[in-house]
């Protein structure tokens, strides 16, 4: 394991990037991924994301633009993870008219933009 080391280094204020989220509102897109991750507070979500749409250079490292969105896993009585029909992650595979999030893969998306629990944008989308 690689140990934490303190440096020595002179900092200040710098302009960091902007990002202009409402350009990319109507852009047609595939859905490229559909991966399950691990939150140490919240728990499994399933997080289906976009082709790269753009790429922003960030200074040492560039950032990637995708439409992305989170769908938090729920847990039955028998100890199975998964979704209820009624869930948001359940009405997008009805609205694409698939059963499991991985047949998400492939299919035509239309970006939006909409919003993050904090009140910030975030590129999200919708079929289409």
């Amino acid at each position: 394991m690689t140990e934490v080391q303190e440096i020595e280094m002179e900092i200040k204020q710098i302009a960091l990037p902007e990002i202009d989220l409402k350009k990319y509102i109507g852009k047609k897109a595939k859905i490229e991924s559909v991966k399950t991750f691990e939150h140490p507070q919240h728990g499994p979500y399933v997080q289906v994301a976009s082709d790269l749409l753009d790429t922003i250079e960030g200074g040492s490292k560039n950032i990637e633009i995708r439409a992305t969105m989170a769908f938090g896993l729920h847990q039955d009585k028998e100890g199975t993870w998964g979704w209820g029909e009624k869930t948001k992650l359940g009405k997008l595979l009805k609205e694409f008219g698939v059963t499991h999030p991985n047949e998400l893969v492939g299919r035509d998306i239309t970006c939006q933009i909409g919003k993050r629990k904090d009140g910030r944008d975030r590129l999200e989308f919708v079929k289409g």
